[in-house]
């Protein structure tokens, strides 16, 4: 199984495409991964995406690649591998495309994917204390802090819960035709 392709107002969440992958190498490269463990390798980096993919494949579900205007712009989803306690909504947005709300577009609409189609929830998200812009996003998107996460990899995780589906809020995403 692939990703589906679903919809939110601006954005379009769906599989890995070849773009897509060379986009998040390129990100990991940078500096700008280091919450996410960058910078990585080409090879780790290309073995994320593929890790990615596989979660479809193995779970039925994983991170969507969204894109804005055609062009990628991040991955957001899903995260659940056998090693982790509870499945993770995990978002990234590459630099070029921050500070537009594509983060908490896209998040929402994963989000609000898991909880109709999944029945999953409610979702946490485990976010480093220096990484303010994804704090901002689980703000907005309702989530509040619930302790500190362990194991932890030397750095400050919080665990943040999301609001669950019985919250009453319309799904914010569509179904590709």
């Amino acid at each position: 199984m692939t990703a589906p392709t679903i919809h939110s107002a601006r954005l379009k969440l769906g599989p890995v495409t070849a773009a897509h992958a060379e986009a998040f190498i390129a990100f990991c490269a940078t500096e700008d991964s280091r919450f996410i463990g960058g910078p990585a390798e080409r090879r780790d980096a290309w073995e994320g995406a593929a890790i990615g993919a596989g979660l479809w494949a193995l779970l039925g579900y994983g991170p969507f690649w969204v894109s804005a205007q055609g062009q990628p712009v991040g991955r957001v989803g899903v995260y659940y591998p056998d090693w982790r306690a509870e499945p993770e909504l995990a978002w990234v947005i590459y630099p070029a495309h921050q500070g537009q709300g594509y983060a908490t577009e896209a998040a929402r609409a994963a989000r609000d994917w898991a909880y109709v189609t999944l029945g999953l929830g409610p979702l946490c998200s485990l976010i480093d204390v220096a990484n303010a812009p994804s704090i901002r996003v689980a703000q907005k998107l309702g989530a509040v802090i619930e302790g500190p996460h362990e194991p932890n990899g030397g750095h400050e995780i919080m665990r943040w819960r999301h609001p669950g589906a019985e919250s009453g809020q319309a799904p914010t995403y569509w179904m590709a035709p």
